[in-house]
């Protein structure tokens, strides 16, 4: 009994041994603290699709490991331009639209291997444009607003070339568009360069983003705009017999009649419409409604030598929306 018993001790012993001697095995080969093994790097660019000739930075991360006590060296188009102990961000600018960067790291341990990774970074841009359908005078210099409810159309207009410095045709790009934080699916895609707002936006403001990415998914451009309403408002221009509509000067709240007749006539601003004549007006003087005027215009005459003061007032109502409803009243000098 007593010589069995040794046996089984042998066997048991010999059966840690083994164990232990497994475990040993599957260690890793970089001792504790080398400071980085040489499991899979990642470079990221901020921002991530920079503008041509625009400041931008790309750092090297290696998840889940300390690399900040690592050497560390960068190269473009394979020349050392950069590095140190920890040199985990490399800030650069980038070139002319269609020019190519390609940006290597390299980390070495402290045991002295050595693992390196490149990614490519071609400068592009895009810029955003937005059209709005509201009303507005002739030879207005500015821009019609986008009115509550209105129509909206954003363009995207990029600036992306091949490496011969050819403009790649948006037919072989894929656009992205968001609003918010919403990707628009049924805006997106092939060549799809416009957003249209397709549904009323009730809040304001609100911001569209596109992404562009060439046909292997790459993304090369991205930009964000930011929408505001306007207020619809309303002027009034003194019509002349001889010159016209007189736009160089916006008849102000007190207009003194210098003459026996004047015309006023009235421009609707950033209404929901591009056609003022769609939109009703009713014409007041001193209180009471003039029936006999019922377009964007009205003629006053003094009647003798009168003289005293006349308040003149128009309604303008887009009767296909409630929310455009402007009151504009002028009060008028008759005689000396």
């Amino acid at each position: 009994m007593r010589n069995r018993t040794t046996t089984l001790l042998v066997i048991v012993s010999l059966t840690l041994a083994s164990v232990a001697s497994v475990v040993f095995a599957q260690l890793p080969s970089d001792p504790p603290g080398s400071g980085v093994t040489l499991e899979e790097l990642f470079l990221v660019v901020n921002p991530k699709s920079p503008k041509p000739g625009s400041l931008a930075v790309v750092e090297v991360r290696a998840p889940s490991l300390n690399i900040g006590s690592a050497e560390i060296e960068w190269l473009e188009n394979g020349k050392l331009v950069d590095g140190g102990i920890g040199k985990t961000t490399h800030p650069f600018t980038s070139g002319l639209a269609g020019s190519v960067i390609t940006f290597t790291v390299r980390v070495k341990t402290a045991t002295g291997a050595v693992k390196e990774k490149s990614i490519t970074v071609q400068p592009a841009s895009v810029d955003l444009v937005w059209e709005a359908s509201s009303t507005i005078p002739p030879f207005y210099k500015g821009k019609a607003l986008y009115p509550l409810f209105g129509k909206l159309s954003i363009i995207a207009l990029p600036e992306i070339l091949d490496q011969d410095g050819r403009r790649i045709p948006d037919s072989n790009l894929v656009y992205t568009w968001t609003k918010g934080n919403e990707v628009q699916g049924n805006l997106s895609g092939y060549g799809r360069n416009i957003f249209k707002l397709a549904s009323p936006e009730l809040r304001f403001p609100f911001t569209v983003g596109v992404t562009i990415e060439l046909t292997d998914g790459t993304a090369v451009a991205s930009e964000t705009i930011t929408v505001n309403t306007s207020e619809p408002k309303v002027l009034v221009y003194e019509n002349n017999p001889l010159y016209g509509v007189l736009f160089n000067r916006e008849l102000g709240e007190n207009v003194s009649l210098a003459g026996q007749e004047v015309v006023f006539e009235v421009y609707p601003f950033f209404f929901n419409t591009n056609d003022r004549s769609r939109l009703s007006y009713v014409w007041y003087v001193n209180g009471e409604e003039a029936p006999d005027f019922k377009g964007p215009r009205i003629t006053l005459r003094k009647v003798g030598d009168e003289s005293g003061t006349a308040k003149v007032s128009v309604q303008i109502v887009n009767t296909n929306l409630f929310t455009e409803n402007i009151t504009r009243s002028i009060s008028v000098a008759l005689g000396k």
